[in-house]
């Protein structure tokens, strides 16, 4: 006994080197070792005499000294007749016939790190005492072993260089009842539907370990505990090396594997390489279905420190057989692709992130009851028994072989065209760096989308600048940009691929004026202006260029439709405050002169701060050229200050009329605006009213006629020819 206890003060000494004090509580209260003892766990199988088989296998693996009570350990023990069971279905006469490295997995995955008893397994709480989440009862299920897999040599995709991966501990799933009745799902049928021909038997507060029973629980030992369990238990691989030895799957893994990344294992090398340098095999932008553990230290934490995660975090893949994959590449990408491993990546990406569910392990259960969402919050629908052909719990989590494809909504909204289509990956870009593609695949909203293609971009230029999707290395995943010649290349921000988005969607047709549909975009204040087959932008609109051909893309989406244009529809980023100083010198601006010299006049276009009283968006409604030349003496004054309190009467605040887009005939506004010309306290104000033939003004000193069907929209405003001269 003092023998046992000096150990046990030594590997306390240990302990507390190897974990950080933040963990050393929770070590003290789920590996302590029990008041009563009956030896060691390997004598105690001795005792047993029924366990002579998996004896052996202890001694021959190397783990007899682990297990004679060289370390706190849990053992999981098949009996003599389980083992029997196990060799004959193996084709092995005896034991000493399993290959060396595949008996020490075997035996490695029964010996379980650290000492559980019953309770702990049936509801394991990684943060300690005081700290358990009633709503997480049995969840953390997964616990770690001394089974893993020997180094192996792997090709990087990117740099076609050989990599030395290391595998690490193989974890163990002991699913209990609490487990199942936390996620609200029956036990029986939910464990059998995944081990077949095992026998769900953890009622009670019970578990079943993997595919095994437990025959009899948390035997107690003087370095652990021992289960007594009906069968033996085969290593559970990871989904990634699970699905490489099924050929009909073999597309799916193929596409996922573009994604690979090899992730360098600082600490893995340091304590394991031998020289080598070690990586961990991850999948960018997509949920590490090939790594062991899904935390490996990238964090402040060390791997195995971070226990919650290390517990609780799987993957469940929903995987279409290849039959179901060439389906789909027919119907989406056949057109514009020569094979499936050509596509884009990110029209590839989108469509495996919906395939994996990233919150745990996904039961028949829960995808029958439509409560497992895909990655963009869709259900994850199929029939579990009739779309299934293979299911599979792994050691990072699961996954269903699949007779068909779960379609992504980007596939059937106005997203469409960018995910199938390589002309439009600019687009297609933008949309994913900058956060647009889930709410343009929202079906509260209908969207009209118009898609200038890859060429149109780059001949029209940024607001003339030059403008490219660089890609320096096209094997490797998010490598590529989009970059504009500004002075020297630089990125393109994510701010502003959401305003290019954003300018090119249409959220609502607000009216029709003369044949011209006015659509409001997903960019506050801006338009766009459809007649017949052609389009034009406040910008194309201002300066005159005219509309430019647009035609249909696809057919009617599920959330809207989508055009091909034939330039940018980029809105207009020129602020009138700047412009109306250069009436004078634009053609398309002439209409605005004589208004432009008596702002001139009352001291309001400085060259540092025009219009200095706006601090907001506006409308300004001017009067023509006529109009002004022919006033009636007196009315406009001639002294600067009262120039400036006039002219303040045809500008109108925004927000202060509670406006949140400018005013277009037919939209059936009709009211009461107020100015930015104050009488005391009180603002001026003028009626507007939408009649058959426009938008009509009346004021106390006038009346006058829009004569802009459409305004000219600029960055701060909105600019009205009017008719006449208009006063408080």
């Amino acid at each position: 006994m003092q023998r046992f206890i000096n150990y046990l003060l030594v590997l306390s000494m240990l302990c507390c080197t190897l974990f950080f004090t933040s963990c050393e509580k929770e070590m003290e209260k789920y590996y302590e070792t029990p008041d009563w003892l009956k030896g060691n766990a390997y004598e105690l199988l001795q005792s047993e005499g029924n366990y002579t088989i998996f004896l052996e296998a202890i001694e021959l693996a190397g783990f007899s000294e682990l297990v004679g009570g060289k370390g706190i350990i849990t053992v999981m023990a098949p009996s003599d007749e389980a083992f029997s069971k196990f060799l004959s279905e193996k084709g092995y006469g005896l034991v000493s016939d399993i290959p060396d490295d595949e008996l020490k997995k075997i035996v490695g995955y029964h010996l379980v790190y650290y000492s559980f008893n019953k309770e702990q397994f049936a509801n394991y709480q990684p943060n300690g005492s005081g700290m358990e989440n009633p709503l997480e009862k049995g969840l953390y299920y997964k616990h770690r072993t001394k089974a893993l897999n020997p180094v192996t040599t792997e090709t990087d995709p990117v740099t076609e260089e050989e990599v030395k991966v290391i595998h690490k501990e193989l974890f163990l799933p002991v699913l209990s009842e609490n487990f199942f009745n936390t996620k609200q799902i029956d036990a029986k049928s939910n464990y059998e539907y995944f081990f077949e021909g095992s026998t769900w038997t953890g009622a009670d507060g019970g578990f079943n370990v993997a595919s095994a029973s437990v025959d009899e629980y948390a035997l107690v030992t003087d370095n652990g505990y021992l289960y007594k369990i009906d069968r033996v238990l085969e290593p559970l691989e990871t989904i990634h090396k699970s699905l490489r030895n099924k050929g009909n799957y073999s597309d799916f893994l193929s596409m996922y594997d573009r994604f690979s990344n090899f992730w360098y294992d600082e600490d893995a090398t340091t304590n394991y390489g031998g020289g080598d340098s070690l990586y961990v095999h991850m999948h960018s932008g997509l949920p590490r279905i090939a790594s062991e553990w899904p935390y490996n230290g990238e964090g402040t934490l060390p791997d195995y420190a971070n226990l919650a995660a290390l517990a609780k975090d799987a993957f469940s893949v929903f995987v279409p057989d290849n039959d179901a994959l060439s389906g789909f590449f027919d119907k989406y990408w056949a057109t514009y692709y020569p094979s499936i491993d050509s596509v884009y990546f990110l029209q590839v990406g989108y469509l495996l992130d919906n395939h994996v569910y990233s919150e745990g392990l996904a039961f028949p259960e829960e995808i029958q009851n439509n409560t497992i969402k895909t990655t963009y919050g869709t259900p994850v629908s199929f029939d579990t028994d009739a779309d299934v052909t293979i299911s599979q719990i792994c050691a990072n989590g699961a996954y269903y072989g699949l007779s068909d494809v779960q379609v992504p909504a980007m596939f059937k909204n106005v997203t469409s065209p960018a995910f199938q289509s390589p002309e439009y990956r600019m687009f297609l870009f933008m949309m994913a760096r900058s956060g647009m593609v889930l709410p343009l695949t929202g079906k509260s909203i209908n969207y009209t989308v118009f898609y200038p293609s890859d060429e149109v971009i780059k001949s029209s230029g940024y607001y003339d600048l030059d403008i490219q999707y660089y890609d320096p290395n096209p094997k490797k995943y998010q490598d590529d940009v989009i970059r504009i010649l500004d002075g020297t290349w630089v990125e393109l921000s994510t701010g502003a691929m959401r305003g290019f988005i954003d300018d090119h969607t249409a959220t609502d047709v607000l009216t029709e004026v003369s044949g011209v549909k006015i659509y409001k975009t997903r960019t506050s204040l801006n338009y766009l202006y459809a007649k017949d087959d052609s389009i034009a932008s406040t910008r194309m609109f201002n300066e005159e260029t005219g509309f430019v051909s647009m035609s249909r893309l696809g057919k009617q989406w599920e959330n809207g439709e989508t055009f091909n244009v034939d330039t940018l529809l980029l809105r207009n980023k020129i602020p009138f405050k700047a412009e109306i100083s250069s009436a004078d010198e634009y053609a398309y601006l002439s209409e605005f002169e004589e208004f432009s010299k008596l702002l001139m006049r009352a001291g309001f276009l400085p060259i540092n701060n025009p219009l200095d009283f706006i601090l907001e968006n506006f409308m300004v409604f001017i009067p023509s050229n006529e109009a002004i030349l022919n006033a009636p003496e007196g009315v406009i004054p001639e002294n600067a200050q009262e120039l400036a309190e006039y002219l303040k009467y045809y500008f109108v605040p925004m927000s202060a009329n509670f406006l949140s887009d400018y005013l277009f005939p037919g939209t059936g506004f009709s009211g009461e605006l107020k100015t930015y010309q104050k009488q005391g306290l009180e603002s001026s104000v003028f009626e507007i009213a939408d009649q058959q033939d426009g938008l009509h003004i009346v004021s106390p000193g006038g009346t006058a006629k829009v004569l802009s069907s459409i305004p000219k929209v600029y960055s701060d405003g909105a600019a009205y020819l009017i008719d006449g001269l208009i006063q408080p």
